[in-house]
């Protein structure tokens, strides 16, 4: 097994704002549970171990959960990055079996300089997870309109369009 795909260490919402897999509209904590589950399926797909570290919690308190994915809560005075820092710190012999993701250059710094290996959250999720939410939207417009022969307007069509709504909206002028 390629050493890539033995455990990842996973800065959360690093992950979470890559590649649009975060969710405006659900609140943080539907938002990691998505993520989480979708974690899950990588897991089992690519039979590997996977800790996801969040930043703190607010009781002060670090909190670890093992499951069927791992995740690690830091204190509310520690952030996700100084966690994995020290993780990688604490067992260096380990840290060489790991693969950090995350983009922040400072944990991939430290993880380099101890011997892990090293993956940017949006390689992971283009790589790792399903289609973020903004592709598989992208993805669906595509297959609608190859279905119903849509295609791209003209600029003749397009300016047409922007004078019709300028009109609409009480505004005069050309683009």
């Amino acid at each position: 097994m390629s050493r890539f795909h033995r455990e990842f260490i996973i800065d959360g919402y690093n992950l979470l704002h890559a590649r649009g897999l975060q969710a405006p509209a659900l609140t943080l904590e539907e938002q990691r549970t998505r993520l989480e589950a979708n974690l899950i399926r990588a897991q089992e797909r690519k039979h590997c171990k996977i800790t996801v570290v969040y930043d703190g919690r607010s009781h002060g308190r670090a909190l670890s959960e093992a499951g069927a994915l791992n995740k690690v809560f830091t204190a509310s005075k520690m952030t996700a990055d100084e966690w994995i820092i020290d993780f990688l710190r604490s067992s260096p012999k380990r840290a060489r079996q790991l693969t950090v993701v995350s983009s922040d250059r400072l944990i991939v710094s430290h993880a380099s300089a101890y011997g892990a290996a090293c993956m940017s959250s949006e390689a992971f999720a283009s790589s790792h997870l399903e289609e973020s939410p903004t592709k598989r939207n992208n993805t669906a417009r595509s297959e609608h309109a190859g279905k119903h022969g849509d295609k791209p307007l003209s600029d003749r069509e397009v300016n047409a369009w922007m004078k019709l709504f300028d009109k609409e909206n009480g505004r005069k002028g050309s683009l």
